[in-house]
């Protein structure tokens, strides 16, 4: 996957002010992963503010959109003001599994992969105001849609490539590779993906439902 952590001890350059650098890290981040010791659950000061930092940030977005998440590396209590998010055992055998799930799942909501596509599919299905369909037709109707909707995408990001690119990518689909990696080829070499993604998706919208109706 294509994720770029950050972290203080790695990230923070001498002189600079770490209040506002974290503050500013943490607004700018996908995800925010919170790790939990009996050593930095019984600390105070720095650790304690950069937890009150994700608090508030996550205090922002909308009920039930996953921001803020606890990883235990050890048994140990969660602090109080973390109790109300569910946390994550890496010392547990399937805890990593679990982790890596959930950010490969927000690296494509956020960047129009597989997971928003079914919903995209979904959406434009329930658009186009068909009714009275079997729940057999109905979803042989969404997956059409995604297939469709899935190649008109994948044929504009392939046309926005430069010629080497492209060549590189022909490369990689001759060699089988996985349809993740494509995908974080198309968002490290296409400026700004995820508008792009999003005005391609619109324009396959417009199609569609001019179409269907």
């Amino acid at each position: 996957m294509n994720l770029r952590p950050w972290l203080d001890e790695e990230n923070l350059l001498p002189g600079q002010d770490w209040h506002e650098e974290v503050r500013k890290a943490i607004e700018d981040s996908l995800v925010i992963l919170v790790c939990l010791s009996n050593k930095s659950v019984s600390k105070t000061g720095y650790v304690q503010k950069e937890i009150k930092y994700a608090l508030d940030v996550a205090d922002e977005y909308p009920m039930g959109e996953i921001f803020l998440i606890p990883v235990r590396l050890e048994t140990c209590m969660i602090p109080r003001q973390l109790d109300m998010y569910q946390w994550v055992d890496l010392f547990d055998e399937k805890g990593f599994d679990k982790l890596l799930k959930l950010l490969r799942f927000k690296l494509m909501q956020k960047y129009g992969g597989i997971s928003t596509l079914l919903e995209y599919a979904e959406e434009l299905y329930l658009s186009a105001g068909y009714e009275d369909l079997s729940v057999e037709i109905h979803d042989e109707m969404v997956k059409d849609i995604f297939a469709r909707s899935q190649h008109f995408l994948f044929a504009k990001l392939f046309a926005a490539l430069s010629d080497e690119d492209a060549a590189t990518l022909d490369k990689m689909v001759e060699q089988d590779v996985s349809e993740e990696r494509i995908q974080e080829f198309f968002l490290e070499k296409i400026p700004n993906a995820p508008n792009f993604i999003n005005t391609v998706l619109l324009e396959f919208r417009a199609i569609y439902l001019g179409l269907s109706q």
